[in-house]
């Protein structure tokens, strides 16, 4: 099968259908992103960062063998009432710095793309279920920080068997990897 890139009405759906042929549709953002699926995550009544992202524990039948200073320093944060939601998981289609992803998804200040600490433990409990890549590959998200104030990106990956949880600015100089997964939007 041969992709193509293209704008594909309702009407152009419907004759497709009607002659039997099935069309896969990719949503696909800036040339930058494309959608891998979408997980409805649980609500959660109260979250303590620290207890659990905390080196040693076992998480979806893994253990976290590694949390960065930078993720104790700026998300050492207890969170009450964390709402149900559904979050979308992209994959990077070429490199790219914070900046563009942050862009696509809303002002750099409140990004749509924010995402829960609670919510990305759940992302990692589910792994490839939430499509979340165990390969050492970055899972990653957006969330401002209780300490400073500015959007910094909570990542985690799958090394050696083990998890490791790490956070980087996003006004940093660090660049994400094609077939890096953002969670968020």
């Amino acid at each position: 099968m041969n992709a193509m890139e293209s704008t594909v009405t309702g009407d152009m759906l419907a004759e497709f259908a009607a002659r039997g042929v099935t069309v896969e549709i990719t949503t696909v953002i800036g040339r930058l992103l494309k959608h891998v699926g979408s997980v409805k995550l649980e609500a959660v009544p109260r979250f303590v960062v620290a207890d659990n992202f905390k080196k040693g524990n076992v998480v979806g039948g893994r253990e976290i063998g590694w949390v960065g200073d930078n993720f104790h320093e700026h998300f050492d944060e207890v969170v009450e009432n964390v709402p149900a939601q559904v979050v979308h998981i992209w994959e990077l289609i070429t490199n790219s710095l914070d900046g563009p992803i942050i862009n696509i998804f809303g002002d750099p200040d409140s990004p749509r793309t924010e995402t829960f600490l609670g919510h990305t433990f759940q992302l990692m409990e589910l792994g490839e279920k939430g499509f979340g890549l165990l390969n050492g590959y970055a899972n990653f998200g957006y969330k401002l920080s209780q300490k400073d104030g500015k959007l910094w990106v909570p990542y985690w990956c799958v090394r050696d068997g083990e998890f490791r949880v790490g956070a980087a600015s996003s006004s940093g100089p660090r660049e994400w990897h094609d077939g890096a997964r953002v969670a968020g939007g």
